[in-house]
């Protein structure tokens, strides 16, 4: 019986017909493993992706549905209809996988951003990881210092949100120790210089930070006199080394 299964996958991989479809769904011998290598057949049909989602033993199991969006011949409707469906981390799959039509890679992230706030905080540190670019500006409006750690660590922010965190009136103390002891923000200078000028960044933080600006820029803030007294004396410092 497992060689008639074997049989049935390859069919379906090769574009089936929806009575073969039909034969291996209902086949006592087929398991979710077999679904989900049919599902990963570039050239599977419509027809028998169609037949999948609308058995009782299959269209029901999380891991099918989110097979059955990710591939490329789902039907439109077919695909948002089971993305209301899908966990947050299989949304999160949906709006980075390039291979699918771009608006339902923008429904699946609207759809994440929608449900951040109900995450618990163990999900939204998973998540910060590999957010995309969408949730960004949200995930770091997060108090848990812990899911902005996570997202420092993110690929796809840039220079300018991590300023907009820095410069932001609530910013804490401890978000601010993070970015500047961060091994990659730390070294931009752009970062340096805001959280220098930063009142409530750590004191050694942000002298240590001051110790690796040009003596060009240390000299600038030295004569702007925005600089904490404790850093103005560090500045005149390093300027009469």
């Amino acid at each position: 019986m497992a060689s008639l299964v074997q049989d049935l996958l390859r069919a379906l991989g090769d574009g089936s017909v929806p009575g073969a479809a039909q034969e291996l769904l209902g086949h006592p011998d087929t398991e979710q493993s077999h679904i989900l290598a049919v599902l990963r057949k570039r050239d599977v049909s419509s027809s028998a992706i169609e037949a999948i989602v609308e058995h009782e033993r299959w269209g029901v199991l999380h891991s099918v549905r989110a097979a059955i969006v990710n591939h490329k011949k789902t039907p439109r409707v077919l695909a948002l209809r089971l993305l209301h469906l899908l966990f947050w981390r299989e949304l999160l799959n949906v709006s980075s996988n390039y291979r699918l039509p771009m608006h339902l890679r923008i429904d699946a992230e609207r759809m994440l951003y929608d449900r951040v706030p109900k995450l618990e905080s163990g999900e939204k540190i998973a998540l910060a990881r590999a957010a995309p670019e969408g949730l960004i500006p949200l995930l770091f409006c997060e108090s848990d210092v812990r899911v902005i750690q996570s997202l420092l660590s993110n690929p796809r922010v840039r220079e300018k949100e991590v300023l907009v965190l820095i410069r932001s009136s609530d910013v804490s103390s401890e978000t601010l120790r993070l970015v500047g002891q961060h091994p990659f923000w730390a070294s931009r200078q752009a970062i340096q210089v805001a959280l220098v000028l930063h009142s409530r960044t750590p004191v050694q933080v942000a002298l240590t930070l001051l110790q690796k600006l040009p003596l060009r820029k240390v000299s600038e803030l030295h004569k702007d006199g925005k600089l904490l007294k404790v850093l103005d004396v560090g500045a005149g410092r390093r300027l009469s080394e």
